[in-house]
């Protein structure tokens, strides 16, 4: 006699976890794939996921199709860099260290400034942005123009039409 054994089986499902960050403490979303399905990619992650002063480039997956286990995708980020102007009180102008020289939480110190704190006619008070005085070291969110503040330097100029008159002005009876 024949005896007939049918089995049934169900194909595993293995899970694609996006993370946002290599620590992996940052999960974005997941996707559930059979194995040896196509990885169709997410689509990049909304700004308000993506770390300050960074733009998001790709997922990085190294699949292009589901293996037979769970997998880890990962973003991967460029830095923006921010330029650092410095605005002198005749309004020219100075990039530090040209177009791209900071990135986001980077610091300008006060070493990066001593050079630009002489300025002709001037003495220099301190540095501002956006009309506030800033303590250095400043920390760099953006785009940024630092101001130079100094005081005018102004001098008393007399002229004499006698010399009487200068002798009167020294002894303090000629004010003008």
């Amino acid at each position: 006699s024949n005896v007939t054994i049918k089995g049934t089986w169900t194909q595993n499902v293995y899970t694609a976890t996006y993370w946002l960050d290599a620590a992996m403490t940052e999960q974005y979303d997941y996707q559930e794939y059979n194995y040896g399905d196509i990885i169709e990619l997410l689509d990049a992650p909304d700004a308000t996921y993506v770390p300050a002063g960074k733009e998001f480039v790709e997922w990085d997956c190294g699949y292009a199709s589901m293996p037979a286990e769970n997998i880890d995708i990962f973003a991967t980020y460029n830095d923006i860099y921010y330029t650092v102007t410095i605005r002198f009180p005749d309004n020219s102008t100075i990039k530090l260290y040209g177009d791209a020289a900071y990135t986001y939480g980077e610091q300008v110190t006060e070493d990066d400034l001593a050079d630009y704190e002489e300025f002709e006619g001037y003495t220099f008070k301190d540095w501002k942005v956006a009309n506030k005085a800033i303590e250095l070291p400043y920390t760099v969110t953006g785009n940024t123009v630092i101001a130079y503040d100094g005081t005018l330097n102004t001098w008393d100029l007399y002229f004499w039409a006698s010399e009487e008159d200068y002798n009167a002005f020294e002894a303090g009876e000629l004010t003008s």
